[in-house]
């Protein structure tokens, strides 16, 4: 219900963060048909939508396009983090030593709006 709420902001009307951050959960959930996502692009993709690495997407044209970034973002944070993505196929947990280490490599990636960094 929040989602729908928030979908109605109209186009041109300032976003609050609130607004800005349900976008992002609405690009990170939105998936093309046919391309399947693993455990580890879902959960890493979770992660930077709770932890606000995904709040600029809002400038964005549409949320298609806000997917594609994110998803792109999140593509770079599994190249960079492979022995985090392994233990997530294999724990299915995300401890606080693999979000310190999903932080660091989000703060070193150029995909990363500054502000989010």
């Amino acid at each position: 219900l929040e989602l729908a709420v928030a979908s109605d902001v109209p186009t041109g009307a300032t976003m609050t963060d609130a607004d800005r951050r349900t976008f992002a959960w609405r690009a990170v959930l939105q998936q093309q048909s046919g391309e399947p996502r693993s455990l580890a692009q879902t959960v890493f993709a979770l992660f930077c939508a709770r932890n606000g690495f995904f709040d600029a997407l809002h400038s964005v044209r549409s949320l298609d396009e806000a997917s594609a970034q994110a998803y792109a973002i999140v593509g770079a944070l599994v190249q960079a983090q492979p022995d985090v993505a392994a233990r997530i196929r294999g724990d299915y947990e995300l401890s606080a030593e693999d979000e310190r280490g999903l932080r660091a490599s989000l703060a070193t990636l150029a995909t990363v709006p500054a502000a989010q960094r």
